[in-house]
């Protein structure tokens, strides 16, 4: 479809430019994942953790990201691209290991059981 001189053939020339896309893809995958297993599954989780994942994680670090990762793709600048790949390494880490916190944090207590005393009180008072 591209030609293979074109700046947007992704498989030519440059072995960097797939793996530093795809990575893109996936942090971005992560992060959407990360905030809907906080809306379902940790209905304690207060809903500006939640929001600041979603900022945090797409506005202010997964857009800028797109475009240098882009440029760098387009351009085939070898440095960079091996740069942001490592970048994404990290930031799929750190962000599973905030998922990891946020569940042990805000997690509720298992099937059948209030971990809330009050409400058990109440329930009890009734």
């Amino acid at each position: 479809m591209t030609h293979s001189g074109s700046l947007l053939f992704i498989a030519g020339g440059n072995p960097w430019r797939a793996p530093a896309l795809m990575l893109w893809g996936v942090y971005m995958a992560l992060v959407a994942v990360v905030v809907m297993y906080m809306h379902l599954f940790l209905p304690r989780a207060p809903m500006a953790v939640v929001d600041e994942v979603f900022d945090v994680g797409w506005i202010w670090v997964g857009c800028p990201l797109a475009v240098i990762t882009v440029v760098a793709a387009c351009f085939a600048y070898t440095r960079l691209l091996i740069g942001v790949v490592c970048l994404y390494f990290v930031l799929i880490a750190a962000l599973i290991a905030i998922w990891v916190g946020l569940h042990r944090t805000y997690r509720t207590a298992t099937v059948g059981t209030d971990p809330d005393p009050t409400l058990v009180e109440l329930g009890t008072v009734c």
